[in-house]
C-alpha cells in the first residue's frame, strides 16, 4: 500500500477554562475532499503526549453512519504527533469519514484535551472500468508481444526518459512528441520526456538491416521493434525502440512510434478484437489511440495496479 500524509494540528492551549483542562484549536483545512484510499493522516500537536492515552479509542475514524473503521493508531519518535494509517484494504471510494481526537488523550504532564475535535475527510472517487475494458486490458497487458501469455503485468514505476538516435525526420520528432503527451496527459503516475543524457528508453531511427547493430536477432520483417528489461518485481526500468526508415513511408513511421512506445510501457501483446486499436495484430497506419486504448493506459498506470499482479489480482484491484 502506497503512503502519504497530510497534517492535522491540534493545540493544547496555555489558558484553560478549569484547573488541569486543555482547550484545543485546530489548522484548517478542516473539511478534506480527493483523499486518496491509502492517505495515513499525521496528527500534530504543541505538547509531548501521554503514550498510554494514545489509543484507538482517544484517536479514530468513523464512517458516515458512525461505524469503526480499522486504522492502526502510532505515537511517533518525537511523542507530538501521531500517525493514523489507513486501513490495509483502503478506504472506500467516493465515502465520507470522520477522524475524531477525543477528550482523553492528554499531555505528558496530565493535561487533558478540553473539547473533542473531528475533521471530516473524503475520498476520491476512483475510475471505474467497464467489463469490455477489462477484458481487452487483460487480453493485451499480460504476456509477451512473442510468446507466453501467462507473463504478469509490468510497467514502469521511474520516469521514462527518451533519447533519440539516428536520423529522425522533424516529422518524426513531432510523431514522437505527440505521443509522449498523449500518455502524460492520460495518467500521473509517470512522466515521459526526451532527454540527451542518462537515458532509460533509447530510440533508433535506423536503415532496416542495422537493427542487428543494436539488439541481438532482431525479429525479422518488423519496420519497428521493442525491448525491454525488468528487474525483480516485474518493473520495466530500461527499453530500446527501433523503427525503419528506408522502407515505412512518413506516415507509416509515425504510427510504428506510437505502437511501440506505448507497448514498451507494457501493454505488450497485440490483438484482433478492435481493427482500429494501436495494438490491432495486423498491419495500420493508425495515428490516434481509440478510446479504449487511451483506458488501457489509464488502467496499467491506475495506483491500484502493481507490477507482478497476475489476472485475477488486477481485476480484483480494479473492482475495489
Amino acid at each position: 500500500m502506497k503512503y502519504r500524509s497530510l497534517v492535522m494540528a491540534v493545540l493544547f492551549m496555555g489558558l484553560a477554562v478549569f484547573a488541569g483542562s486543555m482547550g484545543v484549536a485546530a489548522a484548517s483545512p478542516w473539511d478534506e475532499t480527493g483523499v486518496a484510499p491509502d492517505y495515513d493522516w499525521t496528527v500534530e500537536f504543541n505538547t509531548e503526549l501521554d503514550e498510554q492515552s494514545v489509543n484507538g479509542n482517544t484517536i479514530y475514524v468513523e464512517d458516515k453512519d458512525g461505524n469503526p473503521i480499522a486504522t492502526t493508531v502510532e505515537l511517533k519518535e518525537n511523542g507530538e504527533a501521531v500517525l493514523v494509517e489507513a486501513p490495509e484494504e483502503g478506504y472506500r471510494s467516493g465515502a465520507t469519514y470522520n477522524l475524531h481526537v477525543a477528550e482523553g488523550i492528554s499531555s505528558a504532564t496530565g493535561r487533558l484535551l478540553e473539547k473533542e475535535v473531528t475533521m471530516q475527510f473524503e475520498i476520491e472517487k476512483l475510475p471505474e472500468y467497464s467489463e469490455k475494458e477489462m477484458a481487452y486490458f487483460e487480453e493485451i497487458a499480460f504476456g509477451s508481444e512473442w510468446g507466453s501469455s501467462d507473463i504478469p503485468l509490468r510497467k514502469w514505476e521511474s520516469d521514462p526518459r527518451i533519447k533519440v538516435h539516428g536520423n529522425p525526420t522533424e516529422e518524426d520528432m513531432n510523431s514522437l512528441n505527440s505521443v509522449i503527451d498523449d500518455v502524460n496527459s492520460l495518467q500521473e503516475s509517470i512522466d515521459l520526456k526526451l532527454v540527451e543524457n542518462n537515458a532509460n528508453i533509447d530510440v533508433y531511427y535506423v536503415p532496416l538491416d542495422e537493427f542487428d547493430q543494436y539488439v541481438t536477432n532482431p525479429k525479422g520483417g518488423n519496420w519497428g521493434l521493442f525491448y525491454y528489461w525488468t528487474g525483480d518485481r516485474y518493473v520495466i526500468d530500461r527499453s530500446k525502440i527501433l523503427i525503419a526508415t528506408d522502407f515505412p513511408d512518413q506516415g507509416e513511421r509515425s504510427h510504428l512510434v506510437r505502437e511501440e512506445l506505448t507497448q514498451t510501457l507494457g501493454l505488450t501483446r497485440d490483438s484482433e478484437t478492435y481493427p482500429e486499436s494501436m495494438f490491432y495484430q495486423h498491419w495500420t497506419t493508425t495515428q490516434e489511440f481509440l478510446d479504449i486504448d487511451e483506458k488501457l493506459i489509464q488502467m496499467l498506470y491506475d495506483d491500484r495496479i502493481d507490477p507482478g499482479m497476475n489476472r485475477e489480482e488486477a481485476r480484483s484491484a480494479l473492482d475495489g
